[in-house]
């Protein structure tokens, strides 16, 4: 019977189970190991599909729907040589197609017909969004070659490093109007983002305020320095934990004014210069543990795993919150501190105030409501 495991070395899901030959046989399902239930499910569902395939082989009877899961786990230079091979005994109809056109490529041909019809900010969102796809997918990629698991793949990444998500959404739209093009222009045969599973815009549960007791008890009772380190980080710096993970040293600068040090640096969501002092805490980290510091679990997976023990000290406290909403906490104490709307949104890299009055301030909010409420006779 087929089942999947993860090893250490690898950041993908693997199949193991019995070939045509009745041997034991292991695979990678290509499926990544985000630490979801979702992910494994999913690379469970490759490795009975590819022990089914084994068992038709063997009794010589394979089908076409076969033949399509043989070719999606290809890889992409082996589905362009398959595409010239069957070019010749395509219809005339469908030869128009072009079947290796890369998504840059694609991306560089909708530019040119789009950009005089958008404004500006759209095609800086546009530069922004799908930068940040291609960098994910590879932009040498076919686009006829991306398949649905590709754009859930995607949106997991996103969800595990703590986006929210109409952050995610927003992520999905210009990479929509991309394959929205590529379908118009018979570059594609359907637009795989609009079957991929969105996530859910439900947001009443996407900030949870953590208290400094449970923060202190959980950081200081962690088992791995590591996660001491990274949680500290993510504490007091609002950064994303993608951001934490690859913080250079360079990046760290001494202040033009005192003794103290700040992290000089961008976000990676928007490009927003972020200039953020560096609490005593963590300095005390950086001074000891300098090298440590750096190259914190740089990959999806190394921080899930990150995430799902900092959850598991938060459940004994009973607060049900991850990683990425620390980033929430942090804005949320320095609003409590007093400092302006326009400091704290140089320390979150924000555009504007906006999101600060929409989100982070309504905390404070209910706590200077109280304690008016409290002063009356």
């Amino acid at each position: 019977m087929a089942k999947v495991f993860t090893r250490s070395d690898s950041p993908y899901w693997f199949a193991r189970f019995t070939n045509r030959y009745g041997v034991s046989y292991k695979q990678s399902t290509k499926v990544m190991d985000n630490g979801t239930k979702r992910a494994e499910q999913e690379a469970l569902e490759v490795a009975i599909n590819l022990e089914s395939k084994e068992r038709k082989l063997k009794d010589n009877a394979l089908d076409f729907s076969d033949l399509l899961q043989a070719i999606d786990g290809l890889q992409a230079s082996q589905k362009d040589m398959l595409a010239i091979a069957l070019a010749d005994h395509m219809p005339k109809s469908a030869q128009s197609v072009t079947l290796s056109i890369t998504i840059e490529e694609v991306r560089k041909e909708w530019i040119e017909v789009m950009g005089n019809k958008k404004s500006d900010r759209w095609l800086t969102d546009e530069r922004l969004y799908v930068n940040r796809f291609l960098k994910f997918i590879g932009s040498d990629k076919p686009i006829g070659s991306v398949t649905v698991k590709d754009i859930n793949r995607y949106i997991s990444e996103a969800e595990n490093d703590g986006k929210a998500p109409w952050t995610i959404i927003n992520y999905l739209k210009k990479v929509i109007q991309l394959f929205d093009y590529a379908f118009s222009v018979d570059y594609v045969t359907k637009n795989v983002c609009k079957f991929a599973k969105k996530p859910t815009a439900e947001t009443t549960n996407e900030f949870v305020y953590i208290p400094d007791d449970v923060l202190d008890d959980v950081i200081s009772t962690a088992k791995n320095t590591k996660d001491k380190i990274f949680w500290t980080f993510l504490r007091y710096t609002a950064l994303n934990p993608k951001d934490v993970s690859f913080l250079k040293p360079d990046q760290i600068e001494k202040d033009d004014v005192g003794t103290g040090y700040h992290i000089n640096g961008e976000r990676a969501k928007n490009g927003r210069l972020q200039r953020i002092p560096i609490h005593p805490k963590l300095q005390a980290y950086l001074d000891n543990q300098h090298d440590d510091c750096f190259n914190l679990f740089p990959h999806p997976s190394a921080r899930q795993r990150s995430n799902r023990r900092f959850q598991a000290g938060l459940k004994k406290h009973n607060v049900n919150s991850t990683l990425g909403k620390l980033r929430h906490t942090c804005l949320t104490n320095l609003l409590n501190t007093g400092m302006s709307l326009d400091e704290v949104s140089i320390i979150a890299g924000h555009i504007d105030t906006k999101m600060l009055k929409k989100v982070y301030i309504l905390h404070t909010d209910q706590i200077k409501a109280a304690e008016g409420i409290r002063r009356l006779k």
